[in-house]
């Protein structure tokens, strides 16, 4: 798990506990997390940032966000050169959804 989403997670936890002990149900609180999108065509290997990276570096990120319980990933590719245009835009999403499985 990257530090990034190991840091994510760590927070969730202590904000379930605050709204536990505020008498929440946390049963009805979900933890998105927003992905800033940044696609290579090599591996950037370790300490990379959380989404960034080769697309099997990427597809990992995802699957460690499914397994520490994210509801929701919402991608943001506008920082990519990649996405200046519209189409840009709808293909690096069009490939998170493909990377999502």
């Amino acid at each position: 798990m990257s530090f990034g989403l190991a840091i994510g997670h760590w927070l969730w936890q202590g904000i379930l506990q605050m709204a536990k002990e505020a008498g929440r149900d946390t049963n009805k609180m979900e933890f998105i997390v927003r992905a800033n999108i940044s696609v290579t065509d090599s591996p950037l290997g370790e300490g990379r940032w959380i989404f960034s990276g080769s697309k099997d570096e990427i597809r990992g990120d995802i699957a460690a966000c499914r397994d520490i319980g994210a509801a929701e990933v919402a991608f943001d590719p506008s920082f990519e050169a990649a996405a200046s245009s519209a189409d840009g835009f709808l293909d690096r999403m069009d490939l998170m959804r493909e990377l999502a499985g």
